[in-house]
């Protein structure tokens, strides 16, 4: 069956309208790590048994997988009926889901630390293997990689527990959910978010613990915490780890010591499997342990005698491990008492002189390299972080919310030392050419601070099918650009919007997907916000977007977008040119187009014209404005004058009656 776009399916608890979701009837005997089973019924078929597996939004999806295993033939794996997006209504928000067929018996081990009855060598064949081995030839011919086979990922097929059926294997990052003591000891060392995709090997070596704990009906090693597990591996070898002192006995040693080997070129293939299946018997391998040296290096309070064990104690402490690899005992025992001068040379070859300052590069690198040199098929170490080079991707997008691991993920992508890391393996693969184009191409992104790029960037550029995580939009479960535009169409409705659409998820999200998104359209949202240009920016972006998914109205959108454009429309002076402009935008949000709402602020002369205009008119203002000062001035001046004029005038008029009245005053007076 062809699996469904994620994103387009129906609403509510539908799924594409065939399979009906009930959020009201959990299943938790289904649940996986990382997501929460519940019924599921076909519509056209009410009576179907089905599980449908709820997904963690948060958590990177395997969808290159998902996509692949709509049509998986072999019985020995739940078999998908379905996949896609649907509104999850008890949340209010979008979640991935996959409808399986249900099972129709119990998990084989309810949980690591339960106790069941054991299995014999009869019952690994003909229930286990049988049923598990067209699933490992199926994922073969696929290039693909389970990464989830574990005791308690197996279901009884039915109720007669003749046959089993694997589990998922898509709800989180490749082995992310598979606990330490399943995994091989390149793997386990591993942080659990970057352990990658792996190879079949891989899952064969897991096979084999699963078949070791099905056999003893016990997890064996329950009561060891990981590091000591591991450290007892790497010095001892897996076998002996995980058998420890139980005794196995018969043709079941063979295959259990062919998967459950560390040497890789020594490690059963599926062709070997099949042939022990077919009943030739081969002389059980003895596990092939590192070269040992004559004396302990001592370290982290601990005595280390081979260059494994000791390049993970570094891992483990490299905060005091650069010291070490800079003293004279360190060159002195990899010489003298490990007897490996070759590796001392190579090792001079990446850091410099083992005493002394040596390379000027910081001592958590000197580290880093140290361990990828000594030991390369280990995973890269960095300041206490391990990971393998398709696992990055995955470990970035968990750790986006976390200031700490963000900042040593861009210090290992900033610092190119992946590349390092790939340069050093000595088994050359062919995705290791991919792993290095992607990766010489990351600092240049990540170097960048402005919207669009940035650590946000890498982690859209390594997650190529990672929803949008922005806070504004990640309850929408965006993966295309065209599920962005109808988000955009839907958020638009809602009250309580945000100013404008754009932060740096969204920026990084379209440049990472959108071909046709550039340093051109990227550029301008990194103007200061509430600006002409920052808001012409993003209306321009979207319109782009518009245009190119060939959407149809969105006048929503157009709405949303009017508020952000005032002060484009206020960057003009002319009031009646306001006014037109705010008429072309209403015309363009009736339309629902937003070229159309950009359109009238293309006209660059128009602008110009608008400029010089108010330029001319400010200066006719500042002349007008001085005429007017100088007649007030002048009327001033004129006023002061009259009315000195006034009193002369009055004084010289009051004179002359006071001396007419004196002197008829004194006629008067005389006569």
């Amino acid at each position: 069956m062809a699996s469904p776009a994620p994103g387009k399916s129906g609403s509510g608890s539908s799924l594409n309208g065939r399979f009906e979701i009930h959020a009201d009837a959990p299943l938790p005997q289904f649940d996986s790590v990382s997501a929460k089973a519940y019924s599921a019924t076909e519509t056209r078929n009410p009576a179907s048994r089905l599980v449908a597996l709820v997904c963690d939004p948060r958590m990177p999806i395997r969808m290159d997988y998902l996509s692949q295993i709509g049509n998986f033939a072999p019985a020995g794996m739940m078999k998908l009926a379905e996949w896609g997006v649907i509104d999850w209504a008890t949340e209010n928000r979008r979640r991935l889901v996959a409808v399986l067929e249900m099972p129709g018996g119990e998990r084989v081990m309810p949980t690591l630390g339960s106790t069941i009855r054991p299995m014999d060598e009869s019952d690994l064949t003909t229930i286990v293997l049988a049923s598990l081995m067209p699933v490992m030839r199926e994922l073969q011919s696929r290039r693909l990689t389970h990464r989830a086979i574990r005791p308690n990922n197996l279901f009884y097929a039915d109720a007669s527990k003749r046959q089993v059926v694997l589990g998922e294997a898509f709800s989180s990052p490749p082995a992310h959910d598979q606990p330490d003591f399943v995994e091989t000891i390149e793997s386990s060392m591993a942080d659990s978010s970057a352990r990658g995709n792996g190879r079949q090997s891989d899952d064969l070596y897991a096979l084999g613990v699963t078949l070791l704990v099905l056999h003893l009906g016990r997890n064996p090693v329950a009561d060891v915490d990981s590091d000591t597990l591991l450290r007892d591996k790497i010095n001892n070898g897996s076998y002996s780890a995980l058998v420890g002192s139980y005794r196995i006995t018969g043709p079941l040693v063979e295959v259990l010591r062919g998967l459950i080997m560390d040497d890789l070129k020594e490690r059963w293939t599926l062709a070997d499997l099949e042939m022990w299946m077919n009943g030739k018997r081969l002389t059980p391998k003895q596990a092939k342990l590192p070269p040992r040296a004559t004396r302990p290096l001592v370290f982290g309070n601990e005595e280390h005698l081979n260059l494994r064990s000791l390049t993970f104690g570094f891992a483990r402490n490299w905060e005091a491990a650069g010291q070490v690899i800079r003293s004279t005992n360190f060159e002195n025992w990899l010489k003298r008492t490990l007897g490996d001068e070759e590796r001392v040379n190579a090792l001079v070859k990446v850091i410099g002189p083992l005493t002394g300052v040596g390379g000027g590069e910081s001592g958590e690198r000197v580290v880093t390299r140290t361990c990828m040199v000594l030991d390369p098929p280990q995973p890269l170490h960095y300041k206490g972080l391990s990971l393998s080079p398709d696992g990055v991707g995955p470990a970035m997008a968990l750790a986006i919310h976390q200031t700490m691991r963000r900042q040593v993920l861009s210090e290992i992508i900033a610092s190119r030392l992946l590349i390092g890391w790939l340069g050093q393996q000595t088994e050359q693969r062919p995705e290791f050419v991919a792993y290095h184009n992607l990766y010489e191409n990351m600092p240049v992104l990540l170097s960048q601070s402005g919207p669009g790029y940035g650590f946000e960037r890498v982690v859209y550029e390594l997650n190529r099918d990672l929803p949008l995580m922005s806070p504004k939009f990640e309850r929408y479960y965006i993966v295309e650009v065209e599920e962005f535009m109808d988000a955009l169409e839907k958020a638009a409705q809602e009250t309580g919007r945000p100013a404008h659409p754009i932060d740096r998820h969204v920026a990084a999200f379209l440049g990472a997907r959108a071909k046709a998104v550039t340093d051109q359209w990227l550029r301008p949202l990194s103007e200061t916000e509430g600006t002409s240009s920052h808001a012409l920016g993003i209306i321009r972006l979207l319109a782009m977007l518009q245009n190119s998914a060939k959407k149809g109205p969105m006048p929503h959108l157009c709405r949303w977008m009017l508020d952000l454009l005032e002060p484009a429309v206020k960057a003009y002076n002319n009031r009646k040119r306001q006014k037109a402009l705010r008429d072309e935008l209403d015309k363009a949000v009736g339309k629902g187009a937003l070229a159309d709402m950009v359109k009238p602020f293309d006209d660059a002369a128009a602008l110009d014209r608008d400029k010089k205009g108010f330029a001319a008119a400010m200066t006719n203002y500042a002349r007008a404005a001085a005429q007017v000062g100088n007649l007030e001035r002048e009327a001033a001046r004129r006023d002061t004058t009259a009315q000195q004029m006034g009193e002369q005038a009055a004084a010289v008029s009051c004179g002359i009656v006071a001396s007419i009245a004196i002197s008829t005053i004194a006629i008067i007076y005389l006569i």
